[in-house]
């Protein structure tokens, strides 16, 4: 195999590891969002079942947000073995979103140089809801709004 081969063999494998980093980010949103969801619909219950969903989101969350740092240390790895064997680094053009977290890794990542944009934020649980049963709907998908409880992308 060619030096060039490898190299493209290598922006492959960068580049499902960029999708993968966007879906951790996605799941991470997804969940911070079904946790405070659960919180409010909660509050002030005492039943053993809400401390037990509370630990699994917590514990979620930071298992998705351990999933994208490892992916981002095999893209720099990933890079750097680009870099050795063919004198350039795979190089990505476009920002991959962070998965926010409330340990240590905020401390420790680098603060981001450019403005949030627009496309970056995501919309607020309701919203986005709305937006998903208004889109099954025009597939003729018979939703009651008001007896949604849960909503799920497939």
């Amino acid at each position: 195999m060619s030096v060039t081969d490898v190299v493209e063999q290598l922006r492959q494998a960068h580049a499902l590891l960029t999708e993968a980093r966007r879906a951790t980010a996605e799941a991470d949103a997804a969940i911070t969002d079904g946790a405070t969801v659960f919180a409010t619909a909660t509050l002030g219950s005492a039943q053993p079942e809400v401390e037990q969903v509370n630990h699994l989101a917590r514990a979620s969350g930071e298992e998705v947000r351990a999933a994208h740092a490892l992916f981002g240390q095999a893209q720099d790895l990933i890079d750097g073995y680009c870099h050795e064997i063919a004198g350039h680094g795979i190089g990505d053009a476009g920002v991959l979103p962070s998965v926010s977290s409330s340990t240590e890794e905020t401390t420790t990542r680098p603060p981001s140089t450019s403005p949030p944009t627009d496309t970056d934020r995501q919309p607020a649980p309701e919203v986005r809801y709305a937006e998903e049963i208004a889109e099954l709907r025009r597939k003729g998908t018979k939703i009651s709004p008001e007896k949604v409880i849960r909503m799920g992308r497939h």
